[in-house]
């Protein structure tokens, strides 16, 4: 049986222990919001000129998000153990950044990044203020395996979450951008997920055609460039959680 419920899935939906199985996929590396430190111009964490960590100049900016994916998730997972059965299983599936690399290796993030650079190439043109995408940063944090790890068992410590690790797993996999119609299915599905933040913050200033565009352009040249072929391979995360 499935059921849609209105709210967050980072707070409470269901009845307490109420839920045998649930299952997560491909949501909580989207944040609750954009830390605050990237948005202010006096903030040593300020993103300015870039809608990611992955570039960012600043490590700061990178802490920042790893510190607000960190709350988010024990959010998730309190809400979530409180809502299953004893003996109960959350099993999710979410993007994640192979092990050993850091987090502005991410080639998630940096296929995401080319967005930015999109957008920056507008401003140069007149075609978007400079203070309109400073101001806009994408609420996504793509974790290592051992940070999901981290946020379950200090929790599991700290007796703030009834539950535990039952398997942990990274699936590796290449990105697909090594031809034209695999930038273009790339370029489609960022948009899917990303349209609706960009027209709420930029409104009827952009032109989110020539946006994508030009975002396909961009990643196109980033498919070929040195640094995609050092971060070339994307991940995967499968966690399963037993309520005990």
């Amino acid at each position: 049986m499935a059921a849609g419920v209105p709210g967050s899935f980072h707070g409470r939906l269901f009845p307490k222990a109420s839920m045998n199985l649930m299952h997560s996929s491909f949501a909580v590396q989207w944040l609750t919001r954009v830390p605050q430190e990237v948005t202010k111009e006096v903030s040593p964490a300020w993103n300015k000129g870039r809608i990611t960590y992955a570039r960012s100049e600043s490590s700061k900016v990178e802490e920042a998000y790893a510190a607000q994916f960190a709350r988010d998730m024990k959010a998730f997972l309190t809400a979530r153990s409180a809502e299953l059965a004893d003996d109960g299983l959350l099993a999710i599936l979410m993007p994640c950044r192979p092990e050993p690399s850091l987090p502005s290796e991410s080639t998630l993030m940096n296929i995401l990044e080319c967005l930015g650079d999109a957008l920056a190439d507008m401003v140069k043109e007149g075609l978007l203020s400079e203070a309109a995408v400073d101001s806009f940063n994408l609420p996504i944090y793509v974790p290592s395996a051992s940070e999901v790890e981290g946020v379950i068992l200090l929790g599991t410590k700290n007796k703030n979450l009834g539950c535990s690790i039952e398997r942990l797993e990274e699936m590796r996999f290449p990105a697909k951008l090594s031809s034209t119609e695999e930038v273009r299915v790339s370029c489609f599905h960022a948009r899917a997920a990303m349209e609706d933040n960009l027209c709420k913050h930029f409104g009827s200033d952009l032109n989110v055609d020539e946006l994508f565009k030009r975002y396909s352009d961009k990643l196109e040249e980033f498919s070929k460039s040195p640094r995609f072929a050092r971060i070339k391979n994307l991940a995967n995360l499968n966690v399963l959680v037993k309520r005990n």
